[in-house]
């Protein structure tokens, strides 16, 4: 696998650090921020060969939309989600998506 000049070449740290910047954004209540970075990790996780993290950052992504009232696509991104986290077997990650969707359409 050829490293990405943007990212170095430890995709799986590079994507995990987005992650979790993005959760201490979340914690100040710097929302847009957190969505950029779960994004960003979301974009990198392929390259990381994670599909576990794929899906989570996945639901992350829908998460932070959903703090920002973007519920159509945070809907979209929690339904991908919970898809990709049940056929991984990922229960606990699920759960927290499905709470995500609830959230959403509430």
């Amino acid at each position: 696998m050829r490293s990405d000049p943007r990212y170095g070449p430890d995709h799986s740290l590079t994507a995990y650090h987005r992650v979790t910047v993005a959760h201490l954004h979340r914690v100040f209540g710097r929302y847009a921020d957190a969505l950029a970075q779960a994004r960003d990790a979301l974009r990198v996780f392929p390259a990381a060969g994670s599909p576990v993290g794929q899906a989570r950052a996945l639901a992350s992504v829908g998460w932070y939309q959903t703090l920002l009232g973007d519920h159509h696509e945070a809907i979209s991104c929690c339904e991908q989600a919970i898809d990709q986290l049940r056929e991984l077997g990922e229960r606990h990650a699920e759960a927290a998506a499905w709470d995500s969707l609830g959230h959403a359409n509430h």
